[in-house]
């Protein structure tokens, strides 16, 4: 509260200054600016709060985060950090100069703690559908959901494999995808849904760009190979988010499943 309040100082210092000024031109433009950064420092606090909230579901064993996550949001938040410094700083004149030394000596101990630590995710690029319910957190609900109801229900259900979060990482990670969508994050934090079309173009674009990694085309092509069905066979290409379909997420409607894909156009669908 104390930080919000001394925000709002600030701006109302900055709305008087403006009428002293008449309202117009330069002074116009510093209160605009104000106003900008002091929205900037609320939506980061919020963002580190969250992140630190979530640590400490993590710790306390109540969600699951992969190594990679956290070490992406870690640094992220350190940035986070870097720039509601420097906001604080413009709105007070430069009060809190101490405030760049205090996050320069965290990102320095964050970046000491992550060096030399292996983020990669760990497991197999694909999985056949009978393996893929003992394995959900690699597979996603729905398709963990499925393999069960095949298994213990006799439910016919087509033959196939998932590609699994491990070669997702993997693509996202060649690319320099995980970086890019963190930017593009924070542009959705600051400018709210008026920024979500262009942004969600942005990543789409970014990622049908970009190659997919040959040890993750191999592990396709092998599971392919070693389905049962005739070389002329068409397959379905569906999605299954991990933590999809749970009581407080639904991604129905979402992705868009293709149909009559052949061999040959499975990495591109």
């Amino acid at each position: 509260m104390s930080l919000r309040r001394g925000l709002l100082a600030s701006l109302r210092a900055a709305g008087r200054r403006l009428v002293a000024r008449g309202g117009t031109g330069r002074g116009e433009a510093d209160f605009r600016l104000a106003y900008q950064r002091f929205r900037e420092v609320l939506t980061l606090n919020d963002s580190i709060l969250n992140l630190v909230a979530d640590l400490e579901e993590a710790a306390a064993g109540r969600l699951t985060l992969d190594p990679s996550t956290v070490a992406a949001r870690l640094r992220k938040g350190a940035m986070d950090a870097f720039v509601m410094a420097k906001d604080l700083n413009q709105l007070s004149g430069q009060r809190y100069p101490a405030l760049y030394e205090v996050v320069s000596k965290l990102a320095g101990a964050l970046d000491a703690e992550l060096a030399g630590v292996d983020l990669a995710i760990e497991g197999a690029l694909v999985l056949p559908l009978g393996k893929a319910a003992a394995a959900p957190q690699l597979v996603g609900a729905k398709m963990a959901a499925l393999a069960e109801a095949a298994a213990a229900c006799g439910v016919r259900v087509p033959p196939g494999f998932v590609i699994t979060t491990v070669a997702t990482d993997r693509f996202l990670r060649a690319g320099g995808l995980w970086q890019r969508c963190e930017r593009l994050e924070t542009v959705l934090e600051l400018h709210g849904e008026e920024a979500l079309e262009e942004v969600c173009e942005e990543v789409q674009r970014t990622i049908l760009a970009t190659p997919i990694p040959e040890p993750v085309a191999a592990a396709v092509a092998e599971a392919l190979a070693g389905t049962d069905a005739d070389k002329g066979a068409r397959f379905a290409v569906r999605s299954s988010a991990v933590g999809e379909d749970t009581s407080g997420l639904s991604h129905a409607g979402v992705y868009r499943s293709e149909l009559g894909v052949s061999r040959r156009a499975v990495l591109d669908a």
